[in-house]
């Protein structure tokens, strides 16, 4: 397993000391809950959500705090914090509370699964979530706020840009840029040497064999390419 804060290697008994705070309360919480506990990392896990989202004082059988009343008492000595936001709105929602957060001098956790793979010259950013099987590869560059989902694979030297989503079993080549704030589907594919804008859509089972724009979707199986504005590129990605 490997621990990064920023460049910085962060041994696991470092980490042992602290509790972590997960802020957020719904299926992405949950997912980063779980994966924490496994890792035994944390004496104590609680939940953080602002006051008008606290609907319940207990999530996963931990406590749900304030979110204003947390950041107030901040402890960095023996406290961590990670952003558990879904890729509501192209990340959007998820960028805005990492810009809140980082403002309060709040430090943020990485979690890696154990069986993720991710080479030791690789740079990984801070509040980034690693899952099993995903493979980070060499010189690789992956930034702040990036989650990236079960079996998905970064090769070597690529660069994925802050507050980005890599879905699950998605394949990014060697030499590639991923523009920030994009989001890469289930099992979609990107071949090498390529540059992909920023607040880019891969689609689910999507191939993309050349550079693409910002602001570009990339959907069905002839993976056709669009060019939309904001807005409607935000709005094409709305979960619960």
């Amino acid at each position: 397993m490997s621990l990064r804060n920023g460049e910085n290697q962060v041994s696991k008994e470092a980490m042992r000391t602290k509790r972590l705070i997960i802020i957020g309360a719904g299926q992405t919480a949950e997912q980063i809950f779980h994966l924490a506990s496994g890792l035994e990392l944390f004496e104590q896990i609680v939940f953080a959500v602002d006051q008008r989202y606290r609907a319940q004082g207990t999530f996963c059988d931990s406590d749900v705090l304030e979110l204003d009343s947390v950041l107030n008492t901040f402890d960095p000595m023996q406290d961590s914090a990670f952003i558990a936001m879904s890729w509501n709105r192209l990340n959007h929602h998820r960028t805005a509370m990492y810009d809140r957060i980082k403002a309060c001098n709040v430090s943020l956790a990485n979690l890696i699964a154990d069986t993720a793979s991710v080479y030791k010259n690789a740079s990984i950013g801070d509040n980034v979530w690693i899952s099993e099987l995903a493979i980070v590869g060499c010189s690789s560059i992956v930034g702040n706020n990036v989650f990236v989902q079960p079996g998905a694979s970064v090769l070597h030297n690529t660069v994925i840009n802050d507050h980005s989503f890599i879905g699950g079993s998605s394949v990014i080549g060697g030499n590639t840029k991923i523009g920030t704030g994009s989001f890469v589907g289930l099992g979609a594919i990107i071949f090498n040497d390529l540059i992909i804008g920023k607040n880019c859509i891969i689609g689910a089972g999507a191939t993309v064999r050349k550079d693409l724009p910002d602001y570009s979707i990339v959907y069905g199986p002839q993976s056709m390419i669009v060019q939309a504005d904001k807005n409607s590129v935000l709005d094409r990605l709305t979960v619960t």
